[in-house]
This record gives structure tokens, sequence and C-alpha cells, in this order.
């Protein structure tokens, strides 16, 4: 195990001689395999201990922080225990308790490093295991490339020296070089999802191939060069898109015609640096969005984002404002405006047909409308292609051709889906979801507005 973590801190550079480290230690196997290897390799480090107690496991827990306390004074290296009550503070934050300790945890080690100075490393013991099971564990529940690459050997000034190492290894070394450790009763509890994949996958996966972990372990690590490379691509490509372009926009054309590995990853870096989400369903939508000449995005906190000559950027939302799913019925708006929804199967709208001839404004596929069909107010950058003219037109301009007052028309209804407007008050309909021969479900609307 040694002579891995020496190459493991040599490859990634994570040391040099005499460096100050802090340390995280449990008292369980592989943080005293660390606390060995960092004060007696040939390094010769500084070493501080940092130690949690989380108070949930009562005796035990103080009984692990005594043991940490007592290794300290016999390595010789200071020793900072934070006790917390990580179950009442999960409360309180209304957060999980793994991920609450997390927090709290990686703070304390934060806190130490920066009183002992600017350039102190943070270690922390993490192996070849857990970083297996962290990996499986990121695709059970679903992931992206990234989760792939599972838990780094750096981290700005955090390093993982045994990374490397699986835990046998480092069961072995503790063995031999008869170094004491605690054992969390917790470990081997099945309620918990890492668990089970300790206890009961990975074994499983070892009756197959035997060298699964280390199999693991260059997927990982071919994924993570992957993925770095591409992130570095999309980065280049974000600052290409911003040039010249004011309100944190970006120019569409520069991500649409990335590679699409690329350009969902400039998608998410976008978004983020927006304060909105990232997940697939909305890194697709912004692909989407980009390719054509117009449309909207939705974003959080009621804004959207609009492409509009060219450019998207973040728009917030106009003032006063209304955005709520148009569902079937009748929904009344401010200025008199009422829209009456009803959606229809095939035999049913030839029947209604029939017996309610140009009762409807607008007809639409049910099967073209792009997920959140909402009603709302018009938003800067709105553009609409009107059915059967087959021309393209803001919808300002649209509503200026009106003769509206400017309250008038800031309380015209939009028909929207999340990829923009598909009608606007009575003034006309998105040739986009319009229904034709081949529709199989109408969504049949009636929209009634003040003096109409």
């Amino acid at each position: 195990m040694s002579r891995k973590a020496l190459e493991t801190v040599h490859r990634y550079e994570m040391f040099s001689i005499g460096d100050q480290v802090v340390a995280g230690v449990s008292g369980g196997a592989d943080s005293m395999a660390l606390l060995d290897f960092l004060c007696t390799g040939p390094l010769k480090l500084q070493v501080t201990v940092c130690h949690i107690n989380h108070l949930l496991r009562g005796k035990e827990s103080d009984r692990d922080e005594d043991f940490v306390r007592r290794l300290c004074r016999r390595y010789g290296v200071p020793c900072r225990v934070l006790r917390c009550d990580i179950a009442a503070l999960a409360r309180q934050k209304k957060q999980g308790l793994e991920e609450c300790a997390r927090k709290i945890r990686y703070d304390f080690f934060e806190q130490t490093a920066k009183k002992l100075g600017e350039n102190v490393r943070i270690a922390t013991a993490h192996t070849l295991s857990d970083r297996v099971e962290t990996m499986l564990f990121h695709l059970a529940r679903g992931t992206a490339a990234g989760g792939f690459t599972s838990i780094p050997p750096v981290r700005g000034r955090i390093v993982r020296p045994l990374i490397d190492c699986t835990r046998a290894e480092v069961e072995r070394y503790c063995a031999a070089r008869r170094i004491p450790y605690v054992t969390d009763s917790t470990n081997r509890d099945p309620r918990f999802s890492r668990n089970r994949l300790r206890l009961k996958v990975i074994p499983e996966l070892r009756q197959i191939n035997s060298g699964f972990e280390q199999n693991a372990r260059r997927l990982m690590e071919d994924i993570r060069e992957d993925h770095a490379y591409l992130n570095e691509l999309a980065k280049r490509a974000v600052l290409k898109a911003r040039q010249g372009v004011l309100e944190d926009g970006v120019l569409a054309e520069e991500l649409a015609k990335l590679p699409l590995p690329v350009k969902k990853r400039a998608a998410a870096m976008v978004l983020e640096a927006w304060n909105c989400e990232k997940s697939a369903a909305q890194i697709g939508r912004f692909c989407q969005i980009i390719r054509g000449k117009s449309g909207t995005l939705n974003l959080s906190g009621r804004r959207t984002a609009v492409l509009t000559e060219g450019v998207l950027a973040p728009r917030q939302a106009l003032e006063p404002y209304f955005e709520f799913p148009l569902t079937d019925g009748e929904h009344d708006l401010p200025g008199g405006w009422r829209v009456i929804v009803q959606t229809l199967d095939k035999e049913n709208f030839l029947r209604f047909q029939k017996i309610h001839k140009n009762r409807f404004h607008y007809l639409f596929d049910c099967d073209k409308i792009m997920n959140n069909f909402v009603l709302r107010q018009k938003l800067p950058g709105d553009v609409i292609t009107l059915y059967r003219r087959n021309v393209t037109k803001s919808i300002k301009k649209l509503l200026g051709e009106q003769k509206l007052t400017a309250v008038q028309k800031s309380r015209v209804p939009v028909i929207a889906d999340e990829m923009g407007p598909l009608a606007v008050g009575c003034y006309g309909m998105s040739v986009r979801a319009a229904a034709d021969e081949t529709t199989s479900r109408f969504l049949a609307v009636t929209v009634e507005g003040p003096g109409i």
C-alpha cells in the first residue's frame, strides 16, 4: 500500500517534502493507514489531525474520539476535534444526515487548513474501493458522464493519497504494521445504499473477475481524462460565444455548431452561470433552442432566456406577470380575457365540430406540444410564425398592429410551450403545433377578449 500511495502522491503532485498537511481521521482502518503513511513516510510532512464527533452513535462516537486523541499523542501530532450534533443540525437545515455531515466535515478541514497557512493541503482517506462504490452509486441513481469519474484524486487543496489502494490492501497494511483501528457499527447496516453495494454487489462483481476494482479504476481514469478534455473545449466555446455580448448572453450559432458532447457541457456551464437547473432535460431544451432563429427557454425564478437576433440571453419576467398551466376548462384573466380549453380525440372532435361549427379559434395537435403547456404574458423576444400566412413576426409587432394601448398589450394572453409562443390572444396561432389531417388528439381553444 505504501508504495502505491507514494506513486499516487508523485503522479498528482500532492505534496512536497516538509509540507503541512491537515488529515481527516475518523479512527477507521482507512484513516489510520493514511495517518501512519503521512507521519512515517519519506516525505517528512507536518501533520495536523482533524476528527469530527458527529454524536450519532452515543458511546461509540465518544470511543472513536478518545481513540483518535490517544493515537495522535502516540504519533506526536496535534489533534483538532469538533463535536457537532449532526442529527439536530440536519433537521434545522432540512438536509439529509450524510449531506449535512459532509459539509460540516469539509468546512472544519478548510478552517483548520486556513489557520495553518495558504498552501496547506487537506488529505482524506478515500480509497479505490470508496471510489468504485461511489461510481456504482451514481450509476444506480442516474448520472451524466461526469458521475463516472467518481471521487477525484485532487480537488483544490484536497488530496487523496490512498485513492489507488483497495480497502483490502489498506487492511493488510494495518495488520502488517500493527496499526490499531476502530470499526463503525453502521458500516454493516443494510438500510444504507452504500453498505448494500459494499457488502453484496461488489463481492459478486469480484466473483466474476477478481480484478474488478482495478478494471473500474482504469475506466474511471479514462472517463476522467475525456471529461476534463471535453470540459476544456466547452469552456473555450462559451468564452468565445460571450465575446461582444451583453447581459450574460451567448451567441447561439457559436454553441449550436459544436459537437454534441461539447455542446451539452457548454449548455450546462451557461445554465450554471445563470443560476438555473442543469438537468438533462433542461440541457436538451437549451440545445434545441440554440438551433433556431428565435424562441424562449423557461428558467428558474420566473425568468426566461430569449433567443433573438442570434443571441440567447436571460430576461427578467414582466411585472405584473402571470403564468400557469393551461388545462381543460375555463380560465378568466385580467382585462376581460377568457380562455376555454378542451382536449378531444378524433371521434369526439368530429362529433363536436358538427354541433358547434366554428366554435374554436385554435386547434392544436397535442402530440406537437413540447411539454409545459402554459398561459402567460408576452416576454421580450417572443416571436411567432403565423399559421396559413407563413409570416414570422415578433409578438411586439403583431400587437402593435392591433392599435392597442400599452396596458392592453400587457394583458393579451400568450399560449406557449417550452419552445415558445403557440398563439397570441385572438390575433393568430403558430404553424408549429397546428392540427392537420394526421392529428389524433386535438386541443381545442377558444379565446374571448374585451370587445371581441
